[in-house]
């Protein structure tokens, strides 16, 4: 025969299995031992098909990290893989984290903006690209504060807009609850807190209280 089985493998009889997608698999270690398997009984070199097998932007993102689809390549190959792509089930649950993430009642703006780069820098996305998420994630009553009609070009832009509203917010709310110690009964407040006549009678009270624990057993111990 002029042609090898895993020349064969590539000209029509190809291992049956779907193209690895990268970041989006859903499990690339059980993609990685099915391909194994399949290749295995092809008998085809899984280093040298794998270009048919994935995706073009996951093959030019091998290569430029130095995969060779050479023969007898395939246990680099595979480690570059896992290295790469090894996290792709985290990499999708962040993604539908910080599509969901929306700020908490008793978040601040500030810290609101802190989780969303958390997940950015864990997917290696740029801030500016999820401006119109974090927008979108605010409360309503920072939106409705004068965001909902604009567009903003980075995250940065975003960000300082909403603090600047939360900072006015929280200006216009009412001091007085928090300048104004609540009321206490008289006979609760400290006696530096009461006036002189209260003071006064205060004093008088406790007198006449403490005379009369005082001379209340010795009364009943003349009367035994």
């Amino acid at each position: 025969m002029s042609s090898t089985t895993a020349e064969q493998s590539q000209r029509g009889n190809r291992p049956d299995i779907p193209k690895f997608q990268g970041y989006t698999e859903a499990d690339v270690y059980a993609w990685l031992n099915s391909y194994e398997r399949v290749c295995e009984a092809c008998n085809a070199d899984p280093a040298k098909i794998l270009p048919n097998h994935c995706a073009p932007l996951v093959t030019a993102r091998l290569a430029d990290k130095g995969a060779k689809f050479v023969d007898k390549n395939w246990k680099n190959i595979r480690t570059l893989i896992e290295k790469t792509y090894g996290r792709a089930i985290n990499r999708v649950q962040l993604q539908a984290a910080l599509s969901i993430r929306h700020q908490a009642t008793e978040e601040s703006v500030s810290e609101f903006a802190d989780a969303l780069d958390k997940l950015a820098s864990q997917l290696g996305t740029k801030l500016d690209d999820i401006a119109g998420i974090f927008v979108s994630g605010l409360l309503p009553t920072i939106v409705g504060g004068g965001m909902e009609s604009r567009t903003f070009e980075t995250f940065d832009d975003a960000l300082k807009c909403a603090r600047t509203i939360e900072e006015n917010q929280m200006a216009r709310r009412p001091r007085a609850a928090m300048l104004v110690p609540p009321s206490r009964p008289a006979a609760a407040m400290s006696i530096t807190d009461q006036s002189p006549a209260d003071r006064a009678r205060t004093r008088s009270a406790t007198i006449r209280h403490g005379s009369a624990t005082a001379v209340e057993p010795t009364l009943r111990a003349h009367m035994a």
